[in-house]
């Protein structure tokens, strides 16, 4: 087993409940503690007593916050790794230390109209502020990493570690199938997961297909006109349902202009469910070709409904579970991503660029 000479300390800010960066600190922490490492995870959102600010409910206004909790922990005479595993969350002025982040995308720079005010600004304030002072970036896709250097500059690069996030094992079978067509759409709403095709695509899909939505508050919102016999609606379901939900899918469908991975992709996959995504962000290499379709940004409603029409079809095709299951086996494990990071604190602790 693995042993440090350094402490581990991640900055707890959106590690609670079934996020992305949620999931990905769940499966990173599970997977370094096999490795003998327990990173300990300081504050969390959900924790903070009766102190309900607008501040303190801002990311940029927990980095500040969180400067007295590590101030108290880190004792500058012993090496420490600080990890922020949310975008941007490391915090302000704390004690000399190693500081890593995870940058998941930098999506509000890329579509500003497209996502809230709050999230661009202080996305835009807090990172050119930190990665000059960041021992290393981990990124979870190639994608991610050229946006950060188009916006960023090439003297970022020497930081940066492309570690593509774990896949589920491959747990796709064969199943009786279904007299419908069962279509999976998971997301929570922004305005560049693009809802407005969703819906499009949803008004004209044929009959036989019956469409399950897994989304947030606002995104039942916005679907609440659309959600009947064909459509349901699901909002804040549990992790047994939402598995029942992959498990009788017959393909995930992924309308977002941009993603810097893509989570619900590989979950999907997992399952043997295929996938039919748009093109041109991270999910081009979350997906592998023998058992998902890339749609342009270009393409029409007509030519959507027509893929799916197709991809719904994969299942019942001969040969179809092993393609899939090969494209998979491609694909790195969580274990294979915490080593990966665990790497990258020991080069940073040993005073290393990784």
């Amino acid at each position: 087993m693995t042993q440090t000479h350094y402490r581990v300390y991640w900055d707890g800010f959106g590690l609670s409940g079934y996020s992305g960066v949620a999931t990905y600190g769940r499966c990173l922490r599970q997977e370094l503690a096999k490795l003998g490492v327990e990173p300990t995870v300081v504050g969390s959102p959900h924790s903070r007593g009766r102190v309900r600010s607008k501040l303190l409910n801002s990311k940029v206004g927990w980095c500040i916050s969180q400067k007295q909790r590590f101030d108290q922990l880190v004792d500058a005479s012993k090496p420490a790794v600080i990890h922020g595993l949310s975008n941007f969350n490391l915090p302000f002025l704390a004690k000399p230390a190693s500081l890593v982040l995870t940058i998941h995308d930098v999506i509000p720079l890329l579509a500003k109209t497209q996502v809230s005010w709050a999230s661009w600004l202080q996305l835009s304030y807090c990172l050119k502020r930190l990665l000059p002072v960041t021992s290393a970036v981990i990124c979870g896709s190639q994608w991610t990493k050229e946006t950060l250097l188009d916006w960023y500059g090439g003297d970022l690069e020497e930081k940066i570690n492309v570690i593509s996030y774990g896949y589920p094992p491959f747990q796709g079978r064969k199943r009786p199938r279904s007299k419908q067509s069962k279509l999976l759409f998971v997301s929570r709403y922004e305005g560049y997961k693009n809802f407005s095709l969703l819906i499009k695509i949803l008004s004209a899909l044929p009959q036989e297909f019956l469409s399950d939505i897994v989304t947030d508050a606002k995104g039942a919102q916005v679907l609440s006109a659309h959600s009947g016999a064909r459509v349901r609606v699901h909002q804040g379901i549990s992790e047994e349902k939402l598995q029942e939900l992959y498990e009788g899918a017959q393909l995930l469908l992924q309308t977002s202009h941009y993603e810097g991975f893509g989570l619900p992709l590989a979950r999907a996959l997992s399952y043997g469910v295929p996938v039919v995504f748009q093109a041109g962000s991270g999910s081009d290499e979350v997906c592998p070709p023998s058992c998902s379709l890339a749609m342009s940004r270009a393409a029409s409603v007509s030519e959507w409904v027509e893929a799916i029409r197709e991809v719904a079809q994969w299942q019942a095709e001969e040969g179809f579970w092993q393609r899939c299951e090969a494209g998979m086996l491609e694909k790195p494990s969580w274990a294979q991503c915490a080593r990966l990071v665990l790497g990258v604190y020991d080069k940073v602790i040993g005073g290393m660029s990784p």
